[in-house]
């Protein structure tokens, strides 16, 4: 079940369970030293995956338009054990609905790892811009153009 809510409408537990979720995968599966609480998650829909007990699977959030006026979608992460399952490909449709809602006829943008670039492409995806590094992993902007 996919569940989307603003920071203030979350327990203290469903935050503390999306950001072990994002620990978990980012720092220590990727090794990537940030900043992962930042000033993005107050602003942000965080999109939570979660199954019949309401544990948390997979987690994304969504970025309102900000400086360069495209909203973004960032922080996809699934449980290790549930990869492969679709419930990154059923997240990321649901975070575009939303955003379609929320954010009409605006594209959507993203940092794609680019071992990912190819699972993007096939959500509608379009990459920008060379391939940079970010905390040593190669990532490609992408963007969504919604249709009107």
């Amino acid at each position: 079940m996919i569940r989307i809510n603003r920071l203030d409408e979350l327990s203290g537990r469903q935050v503390y369970d999306f950001l072990l979720l994002r620990q978990s995968v980012f720092m220590l599966e990727q090794s990537c030293l940030y900043q992962d609480i930042d000033a993005e998650d107050a602003s942000s829909w965080h999109l939570r995956y979660v199954d019949s007990q309401e544990a948390l699977l997979g987690y994304l959030r969504i970025l309102p338009p900000d400086r360069d006026s495209q909203p973004a979608i960032g922080r996809v992460a699934v449980k290790k054990k549930m990869r492969r399952k679709g419930i990154a490909r059923e997240m990321m449709e649901t975070a575009l609905e939303h955003c379609q809602k929320l954010f009409p006829n605006q594209k959507i943008r993203i940092s794609a790892q680019v071992y990912l670039v190819d699972f993007y492409t096939a959500l509608g995806f379009q990459g920008i811009g060379p391939v940079y590094l970010e905390d040593d992993i190669p990532h490609q902007d992408m963007v969504f153009a919604q249709s009107s």
